[in-house]
């Protein structure tokens, strides 16, 4: 599997939280934005009353943890190349911001979802990171109203896999000299690079 680009990592959630909510996540909405979204209005403006149950989904890599934790590496012969396969770990982390009068409710269901096991977020390759994070209800004052609101975040285990082609060193120029003390002798010779180690050829 090909590493995921931030719009797929997205969707995944998106996706997965659709189905959690008991939304169709291939429904096609037109100009209406589905109940729950990738990103915010350009405008800045909500698009939604405080009636509307509305849930936005960020992502971020964990501070911390290094993309570039190695895992573990394989090389294969390719011709009279090898190839070098890198794999590595990253750890995402997805936050839920929640709106509308059943917010709380559904970070409560969604939560539940997602420590179950969502299907479409361990196909693109995330698995949770169980932990003890609960949603949080805080509701935020905008417009001189007060909206429900409710959060949740979890991290998430990502694998990367890099490909690099390697060119092995097939000759290198060498010299060898006598043991100290002794009367100095120096062959110019080269090492030539087999699969059983190095073998020096006098020139």
């Amino acid at each position: 599997m090909a590493n995921q680009t931030k719009k797929e990592l997205l969707q995944a959630a998106y996706r997965a939280t659709m189905k959690a909510l008991g939304y169709d996540p291939d429904k096609n909405y037109g100009s209406t934005p589905p109940p729950v979204r990738i990103s915010y209005p350009a405008e800045g403006q909500p698009d939604w009353t405080a009636d509307d149950d509305v849930v936005f989904i960020a992502f971020e890599d964990v501070p911390g943890d290094d993309t570039t934790q190695p895992v573990h590496e394989e090389w294969e012969t390719k011709g009279d190349k090898l190839r070098k396969t890198h794999y590595s770990n990253r750890v995402v982390r997805f936050t839920w911001t929640a709106y509308g009068p059943h917010a709380y409710d559904n970070m409560i269901q969604l939560r539940h979802t997602l420590l179950d096991g969502a299907d479409a977020l361990r196909k693109a390759g995330l698995y949770i990171i169980p932990s003890p994070e609960t949603p949080r209800y805080v509701p935020e004052l905008y417009g001189g109203l007060w909206w429900e609101r409710a959060d949740l975040a979890f991290s998430f285990n990502n694998m990367l896999v890099w490909d690099e082609t390697v060119t092995p060193i097939e000759t290198v120029p060498v010299d060898v000299h006598d043991n100290p003390g002794t009367s100095e002798h120096t062959i110019e010779t080269t090492a030539q690079v087999g699969p059983y180690g190095i073998i020096i050829i006098e020139d």
